[in-house]
């Protein structure tokens, strides 16, 4: 069984990894409720986001093997995680020292993708125009969408 998921499982296979959101009436991690219906729009964002990274950076990305009705297919990309303790215990000083270089370029690259949208535009998923989610428990820095922007 996977980890406990907010509003999806994610299994990890040899070579794919699968996101499978939950059904009606199913709880999430720690009775977390999802809020089904904006999870299609986010699926597709989701992937259209991935789409402009692998488009206009070097950062490692998964691709969309296939897409299903409530679950979507990605392609595993293969390596260590830092959740691998065993294996990272293993990595020298040196080593990790490259790899935080590495992860730090790979965040700074997708702030650098131009926007398909007009400058200063953000879109949200809801008809009010609402950026914030207050039914995610880790919402970030900002305690409304007035304060994001």
């Amino acid at each position: 069984m996977p980890l406990p998921p907010f509003d999806r499982y994610i299994h990890m296979l040899p070579r794919h990894a699968v996101k499978k959101r939950l059904e009606p009436g199913e709880l999430g991690y720690d009775g977390y409720e999802p809020d089904l219906s904006t999870l299609e729009m986010r699926d597709e964002n989701e992937l259209l986001a991935m789409e402009l990274v692998r488009e206009h950076t070097s950062v490692p990305i998964s691709k969309l093997i296939h897409r299903g009705y409530g679950f979507n297919v990605l392609e595993r990309l293969q390596g260590i995680t830092v959740h691998d303790r065993a294996s990272w215990e293993k990595v020298t000083p040196r080593q990790r020292e490259a790899i935080r270089l590495q992860v730090r370029e790979y965040i700074q690259q997708p702030a650098q993708v131009p926007s398909p949208h007009p400058p200063g535009s953000i879109r949200s998923l809801v008809e009010s125009g609402e950026i914030f989610h207050a039914q995610l428990p880790h919402r970030g820095p900002f305690t409304s969408t007035k304060g994001l922007s």
